[in-house]
């Protein structure tokens, strides 16, 4: 009995945070045994990844590498499924099952392993179990007859804008897809925060006032039914 040979190599990553200096070592690896290497992302090919940085951004949605020989695709970040939404694609292909291409695809690979990312706080399992420690009790609370009716659709309406929030937060993190390809050194490269600080000032205030357009229509009906 012998193994079958394998005609290429394939593997699949989870979302990988990256930076300048990871996408170097990358990038000598795959020079060093593949010579000529393409960069590109979904739209056009450029001559080095500072000429990308100057026209996308210091951060990437997508960033791909490849060779001619060996055949090598490897894709970093996240691709385009709608305007709005993106999905991770990050991937390592390496055509040719010899020896030597064999070593560059377990060496690259066992490399984007150790940068492979872990979710935010907010979207893992202590986030969604903080979630539901904070609504739960609030539900509790409110299904009570003992409780003025005011009271209640106070709780209801903080029970609907935490559920509403953490929705709207998960949605504006991960319509971008969970990796970073950033083409700065780890260094400068921004928080979380100060990256999507817009986005989640807007969320937050839109998640206020929906709650507050809320609580007034329950409050406004509350009244009506107590006057009749």
């Amino acid at each position: 009995m012998k193994e079958i040979p394998r005609d290429d190599y394939h593997y699949i990553f989870r979302p990988l945070r990256l930076y300048r200096e990871d996408i170097d070592e990358v990038r000598g690896m795959l020079e060093k045994r593949c010579g000529q290497i393409t960069i590109s992302d979904e739209s056009y090919i450029y001559n080095s990844l500072d000429e990308m940085k100057s026209r996308r951004g210091p951060r990437v949605h997508l960033l791909k590498l490849g060779a001619k020989n060996p055949y090598v695709s490897l894709s970093l970040g996240a691709r385009k499924i709608s305007r709005l939404y993106r999905d991770d694609s990050n991937s390592l292909y390496v055509s040719d099952g010899s020896n030597e291409n064999e070593y560059l695809f377990l060496k690259v690979r066992d490399y984007l392993r150790t940068r492979e990312a872990q979710l935010p706080r907010f979207v893992n399992f202590w986030g969604i179990l903080l979630v539901g420690l904070l609504v739960l009790p609030l539900n509790h609370l409110i299904s009570h007859s003992h409780i003025s009716a005011l009271s209640r659709s106070i709780g209801a309406t903080i029970v609907f804008c935490s559920l509403i929030l953490y929705d709207l937060l998960f949605f504006v993190y991960a319509s971008k897809g969970f990796s970073i390809v950033s083409l700065e050194p780890r260094k400068g490269h921004p928080s979380f925060w100060a990256r999507n600080r817009d986005e989640l000032v807007r969320t937050i205030i839109a998640a206020i006032i929906g709650g507050a357009i809320t609580l007034l229509i329950q409050w406004i009906i509350s009244s009506l039914r107590s006057s009749k």
